[in-house]
């Protein structure tokens, strides 16, 4: 009678390199599980990033339903690093508006007055509002940094394409402005899983009152 055969034990080498092979399949899941829920948390939040850095151009150039936007401008009334306020509306009072948008660090805000009339002029401003609306929570607003050095939100140039400068120059001679920011949600460290996105645009300006 022909005995049974058993299979045979590992060597200590074969099981030395089973071990192995088992830690690098377990180190790999792993980081790969690490990743896919880093992009999780990353991905919505980079994306909640571009979303506000967007329509807060479009508030600002544009405008929206209630208010026209700096590209409807035909009167420069204040123009700083972090700061424009503009009037729109053409020819009488009853229909100007006077429009502020400033940034104060870390959120964009803007103010805009009534209609004017031909006795008063011009209203004062009413409340400050967040631009754009969904810029709420950690959502913040930065200066654009390039080599080191924080860019100006508003920067403003001339007819001839050279730069505004506050102080030398009038306010009725500036012709276009740049608008540079960066937005983060918290930190805005990919590390700790928080979104960025930097923006840059121009818009013309018309000033028709002199």
């Amino acid at each position: 009678m022909k005995s049974k055969k058993f299979p045979k034990g590992f060597t200590l080498v074969e099981l030395i390199m089973t071990i192995s092979l088992l830690g690098i399949m377990a180190a790999v899941s792993g980081s790969m599980i690490v990743s896919l829920m880093q992009m999780s948390v990353y991905a919505p939040r980079q994306t909640k990033a571009r979303e506000v850095a967007q329509e807060a151009l479009d508030v600002m150039i544009e405008g929206d339903s209630r208010v026209r936007g700096m590209r409807f401008s035909n009167k420069v009334v204040e123009a700083t690093d972090g700061a424009f306020t503009y009037e729109y509306g053409y020819p009488t009072y009853s229909e100007k508006r006077k429009v502020r948008l400033s940034w104060d660090g870390s959120k964009l805000y803007r103010q805009y007055s009534d209609y004017g009339d031909m006795v008063t002029g011009l209203g004062d401003f009413g409340p400050n509002e967040v631009i754009p609306y969904i810029a709420t929570g950690d959502i913040q607003i930065k200066q654009r940094v390039v080599s080191g050095s924080a860019r100006p939100i508003f920067k403003y140039y001339k007819q001839n394409g050279g730069a505004w400068t506050a102080g030398t120059s009038l306010l009725k001679d500036i012709r276009s402005v740049t608008i540079e920011m960066t937005v983060t949600t918290g930190s805005g460290l990919f590390k700790n899983w928080d979104g960025t996105y930097t923006i840059t645009s121009g818009v013309e300006i018309k000033q028709y009152e002199i």
